[in-house]
Order: structure tokens, then sequence, then C-alpha cells
């Protein structure tokens, strides 16, 4: 039997189980520059575990970058939360109006 890993959206880190509803929230939270953050998995894994990037919309008028965003992820999140890149772009959307993750994890595989 070979293992090809997780297919729901939940991510391994340090040992915990986190959703990617519970981290996009809480960068949202540390974040209100933020219109929408969508976590996708990167293809590579580290001795924490699966590693991820936040892919952000900005809100109009937000002047914010990217290490700023990681600065205030290191600063309130928990440690395992803390995506290790961070993306500032317009999210694809499927024609009902729903952020198009399927795109998003292709890009980023």
């Amino acid at each position: 039997m070979k293992v090809f890993g997780r297919f729901d959206h939940k991510i391994n880190r340090n040992g915990v189980l986190f959703s990617y509803f519970e981290i996009e929230r809480a960068i949202e939270a540390a974040c209100k520059e933020l219109r929408k953050v969508v976590i996708v998995k990167l293809p590579d894994r580290d001795i924490r575990g699966t590693q991820f990037a936040a892919i952000c919309e900005l809100k109009e008028n937000s002047n914010i970058d990217g290490s700023d965003i990681m600065q205030r992820c290191l600063k309130d999140l928990n440690r395992s939360m803390v995506p290790d890149a961070i993306t500032i772009r317009e999210l694809p959307l499927l024609p009902n109006g729903k952020i198009d993750r399927k795109t998003l994890q292709e890009i980023y595989s």
C-alpha cells in the first residue's frame, strides 16, 4: 500500500493538526488589511511537517506587504500556524463567486 498524504484541508505541523480555515481566520484577525486569505500546501516538507503558503488578497487602499504580514503572524499566531511563504495577489474565483482553491493549489504545487 502506498500512502500519498492527506487529501483533506488539514495541515500537520510539529505534531499538531490545523485546519486551513483555522489558519486563514487567524491570519485575517492578525492583519485587518486583508480581504481574504487562502492556505495552499507547498510540495516540500521540512522538519516541522507540511509546508504551506498564505495567499492574501488586500482590501482596497491597503498598503501592506508580505514582510509586514509575516511579522504580524510571527507576533500573534501559534508558531506552528505561521506560513512558510506569503503571496499577495488577486484570488481566482469560480463562476459562482467562490474562491477557486484548486487553481491556487495547482499554481503553487
